[in-house]
């Protein structure tokens, strides 16, 4: 009887031992999806970000193109203007000089 008592402490401890096995094993594989998904959501994070650092520096960069073109617009109307007050106030031989003389008569 003793012996069978025996017999049957050592299945129950074999028996804990292989669910405690069990559960360590599945605790393990737990943890190591949870740190491949947080790998891959890492991974899409950090594409995320290039992908809208580019976006942004496209932006400066349109924005850039768009400030140049408005200087050089700006730059060409006030050259024009000034060519127009040349014109209309004479200055730089751009209309012809008329002289005026007195003649006498003999």
């Amino acid at each position: 009887m003793e012996k069978q008592l025996l017999e049957e402490l050592e299945r129950q401890r074999q028996a804990e031992l292989a669910a405690q096995k069990a559960r360590e094993e599945e605790e393990r594989a737990k943890r190591e999806e949870l740190e491949r998904i947080l790998e891959e959501n890492n991974r899409k994070i950090a594409e995320a970000q290039a992908k809208l650092a580019e976006e942004q520096l496209r932006i400066v960069e349109e924005q850039r193109k768009i400030h140049e073109e408005r200087m050089k617009l700006e730059q060409e109307r006030q050259r024009q203007q000034k060519e127009e007050q040349k014109i209309i106030l004479g200055k730089g031989k751009s209309r012809p000089k008329l002289s005026f003389s007195l003649k006498t008569q003999d």
